[in-house]
């Protein structure tokens, strides 16, 4: 058995050969034996050769052996009896689980008395568990007229009688409430004895589901007949009629009974009297959201009958479904015979065809092809429509929801017109059709052919012109070139003699010499020095923009105390604002004395120059220009706010484009070539900035230039 030969066992230790978990028990036994008591059926786990263990029962008794006394045992395998014991216990746990987890209750019978029971029946019967059942007389959960007829059916199976295997019964819970219970029950026999199964089902929710269905058989009925009236062909006033008629026969007390409907200021009423309602149920009809009307269903008298509930809750529901479907059935008509105009009167054919056959066309229909509408109907299609085999396209490809394509047609008389046909698959009184739309296009095939041949002679003529523009681009070009050199030529020949002009002007403008000179001399000469600087100011800015306009315009970038060239800036401009009796603020916003950024200084304070100026010119004479400067995280920000006439909203963003200036009353005496800011811009977005213009009319303006903290040049 082990796999052992006997001198290989003899000798050996006991623990050799036995489980550690069975070595205990095994010892107790032997003593025992020595004790002179026998051991029957002892189970223990033995190892064998291969070191794997055997399930094996053993039997001992004491023996006398050549003088002494020695232990004598037998031991047989046990191995299939375990796992045939262990399939059992299985098997039998898991019919446990399924008979424990049903849905309906079982139970076993013998006699009365209840000898088991699974969890869903203790649960019908209000119970925590099986066991409280279990053991128990059948008539402690049944009425006594129920445990009455199942005593008859229990004696009747022990018999063997034939009995019916379905039976109603009243149940009786564990807190005395009493409820429904079905069940079927069978005669069985084990080892002999008779026993009755049982499988009980709860059908106190069926009970009550079937009582409502009775009380409301009366409103289904009634809802039958109200939707038997809801007919598009016949008028909406005997609809509203007949619902009234028949709806009041699903109430309790017919003879006081009456039903009212008032629609679109129309009243229709179940009788001729027309009384005042005692008790009344009353609910709108709303059609597409709109409340249209009110049905109203109600008692003329008060019966002893009504004092508690003069309606039932089904009559109420009766009355609302009944109003939610005039809602709607009235829409749907609503929306039919608005669907009846739009295909009556549309300028597109429309017809329904069967198997080719045309079984609807409308009026548009008729007109195309001339035909009166009963020489078209019943008629095949291909009669009217020559390439036909576009219908048999969408009958045969079932994946084609439409189809559309061009054909001839033919109307009466045999002329052939062009025609735009689109047909789509549709169910036409259960069975499978075409819905077509047919649209006469050969007034427009005319006008495509006539197009065509103008849209030939319009391209030959633009392909002419085009070249005409070419050659006219490249002369206009040659003279923007030559215009250019001009420009440049003559402002370098201008500023020779200016300079020199403005140099002696200079020397005569000194202090020491303007007070040897009487006082008109002195303005005189002023005036002809500062008209020389705007001058000269003037030609710069043509040299600039033709630099600009040539791509030579460079910068040359170095670190610069933005902050010192502002308030230098705002110096040199300080006659202009004398002058003018203006007043200039600065406001350093940035909290330092220095703001160094690397930049063009002398174009930056042409710019600021620029805008200081324009600020100055359109500014009214008394007035404050503020100049403020700031810093975000990564940008030096200026502003140049005026209290001037304004810029127009519709010019702001024409002002800085080149020689453009804002006329109208206020500023077209002011002067200036339209150039300053244009440069301006310019110059800013060489530096990699931005310069933006805010203005209301007669508000001021106000000029934001905004420099990064660190810059690289374009």
């Amino acid at each position: 058995m082990l796999g052992f030969k006997p001198e290989e066992i003899v000798g050996a230790s006991l623990a050799k050969f036995v489980s550690a978990k069975d070595l205990k028990k095994c010892w107790k036994a032997l003593k025992d034996v020595f004790r002179n008591k026998k051991i029957t059926n002892l189970q223990i786990d033995i190892k064998d050769r291969n070191g794997s263990f055997t399930p094996v029962e053993i039997s001992g008794q004491l023996i006398e052996k050549d003088g002494e006394f020695c232990a004598q045992g037998t031991m047989r395998n046990i191995q299939k009896r375990k796992e045939a014991e262990m399939a059992l216990k299985e098997s039998e746990e898991k019919y446990r689980s399924m008979i424990d987890q049903s849905m309906v209750g079982i139970c076993m019978l013998q006699g009365t008395k209840l000898i088991f029971a699974n969890k869903k029946l203790a649960n019908i019967f209000g119970r925590s568990n099986a066991d409280e059942l279990i053991g128990k007389d059948v008539k402690k959960c049944l009425t006594e007229d129920s445990f009455n007829l199942v005593k008859k059916v229990i004696s009747a199976m022990y018999r063997n009688e034939k009995v019916p295997e379905l039976g109603e019964y009243v149940g009786i819970k564990k807190n005395g409430k009493q409820i429904n219970l079905q069940t079927f029950s069978k005669r069985i026999e084990i080892q002999g004895k008779i026993y009755v199964q049982v499988f009980v089902i709860d059908a106190t929710e069926k009970k009550i589901m079937e009582t409502k269905l009775a009380e409301r058989i009366k409103e289904i009925n009634v809802l039958y007949r109200v939707y038997s009236h809801i007919k598009m062909a016949q008028p909406l006033a005997h609809t509203l009629s007949y619902i009234t008629r028949d709806i009041i026969h699903a109430f309790q007390f017919m003879d006081v009974v009456q039903a009212r409907i008032v629609f679109d200021g129309k009243t229709y009423t179940s009788s001729k009297k027309k009384e005042n309602f005692v008790h009344k149920i009353e609910k709108p009809i709303i059609v597409a959201g709109v409340k249209r009307g009110i049905l109203q269903v109600g008692y003329l008298k008060s019966l002893p009958a009504m004092e508690k509930v003069p309606f039932w809750p089904e009559e109420r529901k009766l009355v609302e479904t009944t109003s939610q479907i005039l809602g709607k059935h009235i829409r749907s008509r609503e929306v039919l015979e608005r669907h009846k105009k739009i295909v009556t009167k549309s300028i597109t054919g429309i017809y329904i065809a069967t198997d080719g056959i045309l079984r609807y066309v409308n009026p548009r229909f008729c007109k195309i092809f001339k035909y009166s509408k009963n020489e078209v109907l019943g008629k095949p299609i291909h009669n009217f429509l020559s390439a036909c085999s576009c219908e048999n396209n969408v009958l045969k490809r079932t994946n084609l929801s439409s189809f559309h394509c061009s054909t001839k047609g033919k109307q009466k008389g045999k002329t052939s017109i062009d025609l735009d046909v689109v047909m789509q698959r549709i169910d036409h009184h259960g069975q499978e059709a075409i819905l077509g739309r047919v649209h006469d296009v050969t007034l427009l095939k005319e006008a495509e052919r006539r197009l065509k041949g103008f849209n030939e002679e319009l391209k030959k003529t633009v392909a002419e012109k085009t070249q005409h523009l070419e050659e006219a681009n490249k002369r206009l070009q040659s003279l923007n070139e030559m215009k250019d050199e001009f420009i440049a030529v003559t402002s370098h020949e201008l500023r020779s003699p200016l300079t020199s002009v403005r140099g002696y002007l200079s020397f005569l403008v000194e202090k020491e010499s303007l007070e040897e000179l009487p006082e008109p001399i002195q303005q005189y000469l002023l005036r002809a020095y500062h008209n020389t600087e705007s001058l000269n100011y003037l030609v710069n800015n043509i040299l600039d923009v033709s630099r600009l306009e040539m791509g030579r315009f460079d910068l040359q970038l170095n670190p610069t105390d933005l902050i010192q060239l502002t308030k230098s800036t705002i110096d040199g401009v300080s006659f202009q604002i004398d002058e003018k009796k203006l007043k200039i603020n600065f406001r350093n916003l940035t909290s330092s004395k220095k703001l160094m950024l690397k930049l063009d200084d002398i174009r930056i304070s042409q710019v600021l120059r620029n805008l200081l100026d324009n600020a100055i010119k359109f500014s009214r004479i008394g007035k404050a220009i503020t100049v403020k400067l700031r810093k975000t995280k990564h940008f030096a920000v200026v502003e140049i706010v005026d209290q001037g006439v304004g810029i127009p909203k519709a010019k702001i963003e024409q002002i800085f484009d080149k020689f453009i200036q804002v006329k109208d009353v206020d500023t077209r005496y002011k002067g200036g070539a339209g150039l300053g800011l244009f440069i301006a811009k310019r110059i800013i977005e060489l530096h990699c900035g931005t310069i933006d213009a805010e203005s209301r009319k007669r508000h001021g303006t106000k000029f934001t230039l905004k420099l990064p903290l660190s810059v690289k040049k374009k």
